[in-house]
């Protein structure tokens, strides 16, 4: 992801995802080996139409108009996404939708839309299964399923929001570098490298995030009334406990016993 789209956007991801583009993208500008996120890729999972189920994958970094490139290195397209979902939708053979997540979510941009879709959408019931993980806005978009399912081992939860910057400006001094900076407006440029953000920048960027958080757990309240507060921040659960925190509806072998169990209930007579 282009480094401008990386510091200008709030983030529902964990830490992790966000450290690892960095390496990414500095390892590029050096000619290094990148360290991906994923160090094994894999080809992704393909929609699949499965008896009555239509199977959506949701796999990778979440983000809203990612290019080409971004998506061949793992990112996952919210348009793609709706676009699968609509296709089903319209499909008079597909009785019921799952969302097949691996996914530790991505930028915040265009998350809260797609999960008002997907609640919205009642034609069709829409669940949503992990059997690896499903974190932050990945989650944001399983909660606005009619069911969460996962495996044993999985992880789930991770409801919070951030936004880093890093400051260059020791680094710039001890390399007797000076950014000179013309600007016009005292939020124009913050954060930018080789520079320190003003009190006043911080704390926009402070009321920015906790903005997205307000969204967030409200969408989760709304979606999820059992929710605790205490259960929404940030951490990241194992599935027995997200079953006790009302995060996941119930711990299943894997996908195949979530789809033995949904199309008996929606085949053809």
């Amino acid at each position: 992801m282009q480094y401008a789209r990386i510091n200008s956007t709030a983030w529902c991801s964990t830490a992790e995802v966000l450290e690892a583009i960095h390496r990414s993208l500095n390892a590029h500008s050096l000619n290094l080996p990148a360290v991906a996120y994923n160090e094994s890729p894999q080809e992704g999972l393909k929609p699949a139409l499965i008896g009555a189920s239509q199977v959506i994958p949701v796999q990778g970094i979440l983000g809203k108009h990612l290019s080409g490139m971004e998506m061949a290195c793992g990112g996952c397209s919210l348009e793609l996404i709706q676009h699968r979902i609509n296709k089903a939708f319209n499909d008079s053979s597909v009785k019921n939708i799952v969302l097949y997540f691996d996914s530790p979510g991505g930028s915040a941009t265009g998350i809260l839309e797609l999960a008002d879709f997907i609640r919205s959408e009642r034609s069709k019931p829409i669940y949503a299964f992990t059997d690896s993980v499903m974190a932050s806005g990945a989650y944001w978009l399983a909660a606005a399923c009619s069911g969460i399912f996962a495996t044993p081992s999985s992880y789930v939860g991770s409801i919070g929001v951030y936004r880093a910057i890093i400051d260059y400006s020791e680094q710039y001094a001890q390399d007797g570098l000076k950014l000179v900076l013309f600007q016009a407006g005292k939020f124009k440029a913050a954060g930018l490298e080789g520079s320190s953000l003003t009190q006043e920048q911080a704390e926009l960027m402070q009321l920015q995030v906790d903005a997205v958080y307000t969204q967030f757990t409200g969408a989760i309240k709304r979606y999820r009334s059992k929710v605790s507060r205490t259960s929404m921040e940030g951490q990241v659960m194992n599935s027995a406990d997200a079953v006790k925190s009302h995060l996941v509806d119930e711990i299943i072998p894997g996908i195949d016993s979530l789809l033995t169990e949904l199309n008996p209930r929606f085949s053809a007579p």
